[in-house]
């Protein structure tokens, strides 16, 4: 018995060897990331970020594009590399931008030591949380050689449903404008002022955040400072949608010139710029005498005839009623002439400048507070909430609710306790049989959760599209919701190649394919406040380009990633509608579908009137003499009789009608907006051209059983059963005065 003891005590050692050596592998994985990371990692030191600014004056919203601009000093050692921008998505993963016509890169970095470079950049801002950061790529092996946060003193951006209002140069009275307007705390204006021609994007999708740009043409504001693609910049976000106040008094003869790119903005034709002689409708309106001294104190305005748009102000009969303010559409957007200089030392001076310039911004008609309690329940107070949720439907994909997974939970606790329990002692066999039944029950509900899974994530990769389609003459402009839905974990690579339909070759098409922000502080909404997730790749988002796309986006299994995608080009000239307003001014003449393509479910506004046209075939025409005038309220809001009175049918909130979403973003300002819907529409306002029904045009709106847009996943077209689309065209069409052909 001795010596065996001493036998095993002599022998524990080498027993316990084996043992540590083989725990020590075990946990050398883990052990590794932790004390070699920081000789992996990327040189810290390498660059260093003597400034950074994005936005614009330090204002930006979440979920829209927005430029950067920072300054990099090469420390000790050269640099040469392609710089990248990370941002998180509207679920916080790591996204990264690049140059599509560079590859992986968005700009090639190349300095020696103590040299400094600005570089000016874009990035889609993400949630309110999120952080921003920036990293140097060799452009050969793709390794990260320096990567560092963007600085903690940058602001945060706004939230994605706040209208940002910015003025370029010196300001012109915005901010105290904002005292005036009779928006409510939840639909309030931020605005901005930009000092400096060298923070402002060369590029039309850097304004994507902006719902109004002011632009003084005076002395004092920087007009003379933008350069060619700036200018271009500016023309070309109004023509997507965007809303501009033009003021120019003294520089309008400029802006005429023949090699100006602003003359088709000036509504009209210039006789001369001469004196203000009469500011009785200026004081009637702000209720403050302007001083006039002597006529060289009088501000100088451009007389305006043969205008195009709306006159919202003139100066008054005794000036004959010079225009003072005109509206006008310029193609999708809306341009906001003022005949004078608003940054002048005259109106600088004057008290009623504020509550003037108030009146410039178009303003939301309803002062509720969107959504209320049903938009916290729901998760989201915007239609494009809606929208998202209910293209989150995807058919051969069932959603297992939480009620049937906590029976399941319950049965199988039950079974293995106390059912086990009482079905052995009746059998009257020994309970170690347990020790069969018990693995047997978890294989049988291993099997349901196995067979569940698979019959409600089923097998095939799903996508619903949604689309709107906007023809303004030679100038398209799409806009697209991709959802896509995967039964199992993987990453993708995603693109979008739009096509119009029509046999004529048309222009080069741009555009891009971005992540889907969901509005709002609800569950995943960009307001919301962040868990912190995980390290996770990120994946490449490519500037705009004629191949737009995505590469590397991961999806978890039984998961959807909603994708949203614009585009834009130019076309041939469409053959033209012929339309005018009678006496009565109701529009009459023939109206041509111009696509080659049927319009199924046709409707043509104007004004307050809606027809319904059903069909139209490819270059049909139909004379609305044919159809009778309906009043557009009433429609939209699908009014019926109720014993003897008209009411409308309510709007339903969690509805998922994707046609008749799609309809209300297109005409929410006509339905009365958020009294209607209880659902505010400011996310996507561009998708709005109710407007346009009062600035003589009306829309011809058609649905198209194809997609504009074809997705690609992997370098193959997604398969049409695979599919569920919804595909709208809407048209804009001139209407002549009375009496006269439509422009």
């Amino acid at each position: 018995m001795e010596g065996s003891l001493k036998s095993g005590k002599r022998t524990a050692p080498r027993a316990r060897a084996p043992r540590f050596i083989l725990r020590l592998l075990l946990i050398l994985p883990f052990l590794v990331p932790i004390f070699c990371g920081p000789l992996l990692a990327a040189d810290s030191s390498l660059l260093t970020i003597k400034h950074a600014n994005i936005g614009f004056g330090g204002s930006y919203r979440s979920g829209f594009w927005t430029p950067v601009t920072l300054t990099l000093a090469a420390n000790s050692s050269p640099v040469n590399g392609d710089l990248q921008l990370l941002a998180s998505d509207g679920e916080n993963v790591p996204v990264v931008f690049f140059a599509a016509d560079a590859g992986p890169s968005s700009s090639r970095i190349q300095l020696e030591p103590g040299q400094e470079v600005a570089v000016h950049s874009y990035l889609k801002a993400g949630p309110q949380k999120s952080r921003i950061s920036a990293r140097l790529v060799d452009p050969a092996s793709g390794k990260v050689l320096w990567q560092a946060s963007l600085p903690g003193n940058l602001p945060a951006p706004l939230s994605a449903t706040t209208p940002l209002v910015i003025t370029l140069g010196s300001s012109v009275g915005v901010e105290d404008a904002l005292k005036f307007t009779r928006r409510n705390e939840a639909d309030a204006l931020v605005a901005a002022e930009v000092k400096s021609a060298a923070e402002l994007p060369d590029q039309w999708w850097g304004y994507e955040g902006i719902e109004t740009i002011f632009l003084p043409t005076g002395s004092a504001g920087i007009f003379r400072q933008l350069s060619a693609p700036q200018k271009i910049a500016i023309m070309q976000w109004v023509r997507e949608g965007g809303r501009l106040v033009l003021s120019s008094g003294s520089e309008t003869k400029q802006l005429l010139g023949d090699n100006s790119p602003w003359n088709g903005l000036i509504p009209g034709q210039l006789v001369e710029i001469g004196p203000m002689r009469d500011a009785a409708t200026l004081e009637t309106l702000t209720g403050e005498a302007f001083p006039f001294t002597d006529d060289a104190s009088r501000p100088s305005v451009a007389h305006i005839t043969a205008v195009r748009g709306k006159v919202e102000l003139a100066e008054g009969p005794r000036a004959a009623n010079v225009p003072l303010v005109i509206r006008t559409p310029h193609g999708l957007g809306e341009v906001t002439f003022v005949a004078f200089d608003l940054d002048g030392e005259r109106f600088a001076q004057w008290p009623g400048r504020p509550r003037f310039v108030s009146t410039l911004l178009r303003e939301n008609k309803t002062q509720e507070q969107p959504g209320g309690q049903a938009g916290a329940r729901l998760g989201y107070t915007d239609l494009i909430g809606q929208l998202r949720g209910a293209l989150d439907q995807f058919p051969g994909v069932q959603v297992i609710n939480f009620t049937t997974v906590a029976l399941l939970i319950v049965a199988y606790i039950v079974l293995i306790g106390p059912v086990d329990y009482f079905l052995l002692q009746r059998l009257r066999v020994s309970r170690t049989l347990t020790w069969i039944t018990f693995p047997l029950a978890a294989l049988l509900f291993c099997g349901i959760a196995w067979y569940s899974a698979g019959w409600s994530h089923g097998s095939q990769m799903r996508l619903n599209q949604a689309e709107i389609i906007d023809i303004d003459g030679q100038h398209v402009r799409g806009t697209a919701w991709l959802h896509l839905y995967s039964p199992k974990t993987k990453t993708y690579d995603l693109a979008v190649r739009p096509s119009f339909p029509t046999e004529v070759k048309t222009g080069a098409t741009y555009g891009y394919l971005t992540w889907q922000g969901l509005p709002g502080s609800g569950l995943g909404g960009l307001d919301a406040q962040r868990v912190a997730l995980g390290e996770t790749d990120p994946y490449s988002i490519e500037f705009p380009s004629p191949s737009a796309g995505v590469r590397s986006l991961p999806i978890q299994v039984g998961s959807s990633k909603s994708l949203a995608a614009r585009w834009w080009q130019e076309i041939p000239s469409p053959t033209q509608s012929k339309l005018a307003l009678n006496e009565h001014g109701v529009p009459t003449g023939d109206l041509v579908n111009p696509l080659d393509v049927e319009l199924q479910d046709c409707i043509f506004t104007f004004n307050i009137w809606m027809y319904r046209l059903k069909k139209l075939g490819p270059g049909e025409r139909f004379n609305l003499s044919d159809a009778r005038p309906l009043y557009l309220e009433s429609r939209l809001q699908q009014h019926k009789a109720n014993d003897f009175k008209d009411s409308a049918t309510p709007w339903i909130r969690d509805s998922d009608d994707v046609p008749a979403i799609l309809q209300m973003l297109m005409y929410h300002e006509a339905a009365r907006g958020q009294t209607y819907t209880g659902l505010t529409n400011r996310y996507q306002t561009h998708l709005d051209l109710s407007w346009q029904l009062t600035r003589g045009r009306g829309l011809l709106v058609g649905r198209v059983e194809k997609a504009a847009a074809t997705v690609h996943v992997d370098g193959a077209p997604l398969p049409a059963d695979q599919i569920q689309s919804w595909t709208y065209y809407r048209i804009v069409i001139p209407v002549g005065e009375r009496g006269a052909s439509a422009p």
